[in-house]
């Protein structure tokens, strides 16, 4: 594999950020659906809009529409993990003048999926904007049960020189470091406007929905709207039609904007109004930085299916706790999950 290179729409989006400012708007919408045998079906929407596929660049030419070819999907596909391929390439209209496309592909094993990394904020993301699905199985109690499936997308380093993170500097109190000026401020308060036209249609989106309802736990960073018995949960979900935690929209914050004009995605007016990301849909949700170092990606866990039982578990012991049985041998009637029962027909 490529070390440098991003393998899907979203980490090429990620990557020409600047251009995507200085031309239009876009939006990606994937979703990774897990099978009951550990295969996985992803499906990518990729539009853009009339501006940037009238964008030329000085050699002639759309920048980035060539991107919706199935041409460009199956040459990106081989980055994407062993085994992948492609099920069904849609060109299409989109609404505005714009042009969107619609791939599915199939992987025979979800572990084997790579995927650009949604975790923009992570320090060294150049340097790991990669990441890569896991699946492990939870062996021991530790407040929760043992016997459940472990599911994470974990970002993987594609470029050791560029991943290196050192700890941020100490703050001399008395010396603070100098901000921008009042007057370089006011700059980026007069773009507010553009920015804003520009970020009109914005959607990003990465979701993974399991064939399995998540198990509500409290361990790790938390999952937007766990304790609904959801099978699906997000990575990134950004659109221009986000609020703040005023009730506001979220880009005609201006504080926020500020933040996000100077590239601060965890600055404190961003971490003010994205605090309650995980138990308000209205708000824009993306996995940012705690004082300046990076917290585990979402954790998601649910009973395992038998071709999935027969992968992690099967042979293995399982300590319930001293309070709880001791330990004992896995066994897919204890621990397995079981599809709900199929309604009879009248």
């Amino acid at each position: 594999m490529n070390a440098t290179k991003t393998p899907s729409t979203l980490g090429l989006a990620l990557a020409a950020l600047g251009l995507l400012l200085s031309c239009g708007c876009f939006q990606i919408e994937t979703r990774v659906k897990l099978h009951e045998d550990g295969s996985a079906t992803i499906t990518e929407r990729y539009q853009l809009s009339r501006r940037i596929m009238e964008f030329e660049n000085p050699g002639g030419g759309p920048v980035l529409a060539s991107e919706l070819t199935k041409e460009a999907v199956t040459e990106r596909m081989k980055s994407m993990g062993k085994g992948i391929s492609l099920v069904s390439h849609e060109l299409r209209d989109a609404e505005g003048g714009g042009r969107e496309s619609v791939s599915v592909f199939k992987i025979p094993d979800i572990t084997e999926l790579q995927y650009a990394s949604p975790y923009v904020a992570l320090p060294g993301y150049s340097g790991r904007c990669l990441m890569k699905c896991q699946l492990s199985p939870r062996l021991k109690a530790d407040g929760h049960p043992p016997g459940l499936v472990v599911l994470t997308f974990d970002p993987v380093v594609n470029d050791p020189a560029k991943a290196k993170v050192e700890p941020p500097p100490k703050i001399d109190e008395k010396n603070p470091p100098k901000g921008p000026s009042p007057g370089e401020l006011q700059v980026f308060r007069h773009l507010q406007p553009v920015v804003r036209d520009l970020l009109e249609g914005l959607c990003l989106k990465f979701t993974v929905e399991s064939y399995a309802s998540a198990y509500d736990h409290w361990q790790g960073p938390p999952v937007r709207n766990r304790q609904a018995n959801t099978h699906e949960w997000d990575l990134v979900s950004v659109s221009d039609k986000d609020l703040d935690a005023f009730g506001a929209n979220f880009l005609e914050n201006e504080e926020v904007m500020l933040e996000l004009e100077q590239g601060l995605l965890g600055g404190p007016n961003m971490r003010q109004h994205l605090g309650g990301m995980f138990g308000n849909l209205t708000l824009p949700l993306f996995y940012i930085t705690e004082g300046g170092y990076w917290w585990r990606p979402p954790v998601f866990w649910f009973r395992p299916s038998r071709p999935l039982f027969d992968k992690l578990f099967a042979g293995k012991t399982l300590d319930f706790g001293a309070g709880n049985g001791g330990t004992r041998p896995a066994k897919f009637e204890e621990i397995g999950w079981q599809p709900p029962p199929t309604a009879a027909k009248p």
